[in-house]
């Protein structure tokens, strides 16, 4: 008597002495039940729930990581603008309780070309009286006016970057110190057409008192209330940012 198997997944034909006898297997039917659907379903909901802060931390870091590198950015575009043009560039920050009147040494506001507020702006001051005129050409940086948005000033410390080499005190969000009393901070800074960034006073028609080499070094400081961030600028026009890391307790090299 001969005996094979011919067999698929569902049915097993078994021949024997040449006659063939089928026997079906039961199909696998079996599904997901709506209890397991409703566990996987709150499973990943909780995941979710989990990862979206921290995802929303992330992104915001990100995002004042990149308003803060655009601020570096500035202050190393006026430096090699000055070099280029041979025209001195000043960069003007809009920092809370700095300077006096407006926001440059005239009362003009800092402004876009729409009339908007502005944080920042970086002015080719072909004239020389450090003042903002309309016809000069400019750059602007918003940092925005949404919670979580970068502002000037600090969050986590109150000390400057060790590299700050700034005589003025870190009180706000700036550390540019002002020729007639170098424990004052300004808001503004020069860069001379050889690219050296110097402080100066400045008054409604001028650049008044400007400072001699080395009174430009400074830093500008920003939070987004979690993290604090600073573009250091050197006394030759380098510019370095920092991030405040608060495991060590200090400003980052």
């Amino acid at each position: 008597m001969s005996n094979f198997v011919d067999s698929d997944s569902l049915t097993t034909r078994l021949y024997r002495n040449g006659v063939a006898m089928v026997r079906k297997h039961p199909a696998n039917n079996e599904g997901f039940t709506l209890i397991e659907i409703m566990v996987v379903i709150a499973i990943t909901g909780v995941i979710i729930g989990m990862s979206v802060p921290r995802m929303s931390a992330w992104r915001a870091r990100l995002d004042a990581r990149a308003t803060a590198r655009a601020m570096g950015d500035i202050l190393h575009e006026a430096r090699t603008q000055a070099i280029r043009t041979g025209d001195q560039h000043i960069v003007y920050l809009r920092v809370p309780g700095v300077g006096t009147g407006g926001d440059d040494p005239n009362g003009t506001p800092l402004w876009n070309i729409q009339g908007d507020d502005v944080d920042v702006l970086m002015s080719r001051d072909s004239n020389g009286d450090c003042l903002i005129d309309n016809a000069e050409t400019q750059t602007v940086l918003t940092f925005g006016d949404d919670p979580g948005d970068m502002v000037f000033g600090l969050t986590n410390t109150t000390n400057k970057v060790p590299s700050d080499m700034s005589t003025a005190t870190l009180t706000t969000g700036a550390t540019f110190a002002d020729p007639n009393n170098t424990a004052t901070a300004t808001r503004w800074i020069l860069f001379r057409p050889d690219g050296i960034p110097v402080g100066f006073t400045g008054d409604s028609t001028s650049c008044a008192r400007v400072g001699t080499t080395g009174s430009g070094a400074g830093g500008i400081y920003m939070t987004n209330g979690t993290d604090d961030f600073a573009p250091v600028l050197t006394a030759l026009g380098g510019v370095r940012l920092h991030f405040f890391d608060m495991n060590a307790n200090g400003w980052t090299n």
